[in-house]
């Protein structure tokens, strides 16, 4: 029986496709095509352009997995690097730009080169932390807080129903912040810090007069590392596509985000509603960057 006869995952659409499958691939575009052009169209200005682009970056990811490789959970992720990863070859081969100047804000080769260059580090406390989530809670975090997709259509790319997504992406939010704080403390600068880390995490009274506050208060005041890592792990609590988007876009994180979207595929809403009972994902460390 062909595997697309139902409706699957991601992963499960991913293993068909590297099955031979390719009907399970048009699936894949499908669901992933609408934020392909909504990122190509910050990359290129002309409509042939952005439809080029569009094909070329899909063509590499089919390509890859044909081959054994590419992504194994995350597609949407690894789509949209991919294509970043085009553009900026396009760009240092030519040594010209034709990218929209309100993406980028800079009309120079070098800072066009820097605004679509490779993701931020995989160093950065954020990007390590993401790292210790499973792959399938990554997939929920990105469309849920990054592309703001209704759990119903999440549902459909990870086997889950909305309520199993919702809660997903609630455990997911909490499990980020806590392991934020583990990548802190394991990678403090002395004592201090990683105290810091260990009783941010714990909790600490607001009563002014604790003992404990004003020793965290007081290192906070001193240490400018542990005040930038605090502020950051505040932004994850308030606004966490402000520091996953970076991760995978750079600078136009902000241009994507903000850019009007469509409705998805007509095929990402039909497996929403003919889904397949949900089943045990497998999973892996960060994979949100191509090898």
């Amino acid at each position: 029986m062909n595997p697309t006869s139902f409706i699957l995952s991601d992963p499960e659409l991913i293993k068909a496709v590297r099955n031979g499958d390719i009907s399970a691939f048009a699936i894949l575009y499908g669901r992933h095509a609408d934020a392909a052009y909504r990122l190509a169209r910050l990359l290129r200005r002309d409509a042939d352009e952005v439809q080029r682009l569009v094909s070329d970056s899909f063509a590499k990811v089919r390509a890859a997995l044909l081959a054994g490789s590419g992504p194994t959970v995350i597609f949407r992720t690894y789509l949209l690097t991919t294509m970043r990863c085009i553009r900026h070859d396009q760009i240092r081969r030519n040594r010209g730009v034709s990218i929209a100047p309100e993406a980028v804000g800079t009309a120079t080769v070098l800072g066009v080169l820097a605004a679509i260059s490779l993701p931020a580090s995989t160093e950065s406390l954020v990007a390590r932390a993401l790292a210790r989530l499973p792959a399938r809670w990554q997939l929920v975090l990105w469309h849920l807080e990054v592309e703001r997709e209704p759990p119903v259509l999440v549902g459909a790319m990870v086997g889950l129903v909305p309520s199993e997504v919702s809660t997903l992406g609630a455990r997911s939010r909490e499990r980020l912040r806590v392991a934020y704080l583990r990548e802190m403390g394991e990678r403090a600068g002395n004592d201090d810090c990683a105290w810091a880390a260990q009783h941010v995490g714990a909790g600490v009274s607001e009563h002014p007069l604790d003992p404990d506050r004003v020793r965290l208060d007081q290192h906070i005041a001193e240490c400018g590392r542990c005040r930038r890592l605090f502020a950051e792990l505040e932004q994850l609590g308030h606004d966490l596509p402000g520091v996953l988007a970076p991760l995978v876009l750079g600078a136009l994180a902000r241009g994507y985000c903000t850019a009007g979207r469509g409705v998805p595929g007509a095929t990402a809403t039909a497996t929403a509603r003919r889904r397949r009972p949900s089943r045990r994902l497998p999973t892996s460390p960060w994979c949100w960057l191509p090898p």
